[in-house]
């Protein structure tokens, strides 16, 4: 069973294991007068459920090696975690035409898939700072790293993670969503238009989850969500949302079928640019469950055709 990577939970510390070697190399950051170039070195926070930039102050010297040492280690600040506390070792770092290639430790493996997104994502934007490298080709020991269906991860670059969580989404006063829900014969989904203060630093995409946990606010709408449902966690990465649901939304009670319930998330989602597709997991874990004919285990894309009006 693979670990979920959430405050609760009590992780070994490894130490980032870097091959011996120098690469000097030029940086794009923020220089000053006396010499040094402050960075942005991308660690987990304390939940391990979004990523935290904190200030490194580094030289024209700086190279990927120093920046991973950084990255790898526990911080003095409590809401920071490096990923050698998720017992994440880098056993192999080269750099050619551009392009990082950093091999992971089996520790990797033992990660859910949101933790595996975090992990790529701290690795991935903290280095393509330097001038040198642009995108990150990931290992798993000595193979290429592949995604759950076999198919070898391709290079990644800063772009790759277009939304991270825990970071705050805006700096207006309130944010404005289109959520699904059901209708009042639940039978399809309708859309509604829904403003919601920013008191929070949720991601846009926890939020929506969220929103759509608190149900609807009218007669005409119906809510979609078992009861008790809970959010763990919810990263983006190339456009995949992965959402990170307690057991709840398994054996609650269900207000609908759970083709609505599915597509409800998956709709509202996809009305954020940051989202094309949604993986939904349970407990850190994708699940082979079928349920009433919908196969939880599948990434899903927007499915307009079960709303009403389009």
């Amino acid at each position: 069973m693979k670990a979920k990577v959430r405050g609760k939970t009590v992780f070994c510390i490894l130490l980032v294991m870097i091959l011996a070697g120098s690469l000097l190399v030029s940086s794009c950051g923020k220089d000053r007068d006396d010499g040094v170039i402050i960075y942005d070195v991308y660690y987990l926070d304390s939940d391990y459920s979004s990523l935290v930039p904190e200030k490194y102050e580094g030289n024209a010297d700086t190279d990927m090696y120093e920046l991973l040492n950084k990255l790898s280690i526990v911080t003095g600040n409590p809401s920071a975690r490096g990923i050698g506390e998720l017992g994440v070792s880098t056993i192999g770092v080269d750099v050619e035409g551009g392009v990082a290639t950093v091999s992971l430790s089996g520790g990797y493996e033992s990660l859910d898939v949101a933790g595996q997104t975090l992990v790529k994502a701290a690795v991935v934007k903290t280095l393509t700072q330097l001038d040198s490298i642009s995108g990150v080709k990931f290992m798993l020991g000595e193979l290429p790293l592949t995604d759950r269906m076999g198919a070898e991860i391709p290079v990644m670059t800063a772009d790759s993670f277009v939304s991270n969580p825990g970071l705050v989404v805006s700096d207006e006063n309130s944010l404005q969503f289109v959520l699904y829900f059901a209708d009042a014969e639940e039978n399809y989904l309708r859309s509604i238009s829904r403003e919601v203060s920013k008191n929070t630093d949720a991601s846009r995409e926890q939020i929506v989850i969220e929103e759509l946990i608190a149900g609807p606010t009218t007669g005409d709408f119906r809510g979609v969500m078992p009861n008790g449902t809970k959010v763990n966690s919810v990263s983006v990465a190339d456009g995949l949302c992965y959402i990170d649901l307690s057991n709840e939304f398994l054996t609650g009670n269900s207000p609908v079928g759970m083709n609505l319930t599915v597509y409800s998330i998956v709709n509202s989602l996809a009305e954020l640019n940051s989202v094309r597709k949604v993986q939904i997991l349970i407990d850190g874990n994708i699940t082979e469950i079928i349920r009433d004919g919908v196969d939880l285990s599948q990434v899903f894309s927007r499915n307009l055709d079960i709303v009403v009006g389009q």
